[in-house]
């Protein structure tokens, strides 16, 4: 039996360290992705003094609360966190909130907004 050509041998091996690199690469992009908790839905209760809101995330989130004015407004900071959906209809019948917003922080994509604005 004749062996193959060692530049045929080679490629072969070459394949096969491309194809364990890429594997190799892409378990660790996927448990990350997997880790990252998601906000999966949204609730408001409103009874025109108070504000509860509820999110449902199928993971523990890092998270920070501030408040801005001029108007005012409260804002959600979800680090490592993906919105699952747009909140832009959330809460709809609210009396103390006149909007919701949620995206990207601009200037780090690991981070999602959620803005809360006042009436």
């Amino acid at each position: 039996m004749l062996a193959p050509p060692s530049s045929l041998t080679r490629t072969t091996d070459s394949r096969r360290i491309t194809t364990g690199l890429l594997a190799g690469l892409a378990v660790p992009w996927a448990l990350s992705a997997k880790a990252s908790p998601r906000l999966l839905a949204a609730r408001a209760a409103d009874d025109g003094e108070r504000l509860r809101l509820v999110f449902e995330l199928n993971g523990r989130p890092q998270y920070r609360t501030f408040t801005l004015q001029s108007p005012d407004r409260l804002i959600i900071d979800l680090d490592n966190t993906h919105v699952a959906n747009s909140l832009g209809h959330f809460p709809e019948a609210s009396r103390l909130v006149t909007a919701v917003r949620s995206g990207a922080y601009p200037f780090d994509s690991r981070r999602d907004r959620v803005y809360f604005q006042r009436q």
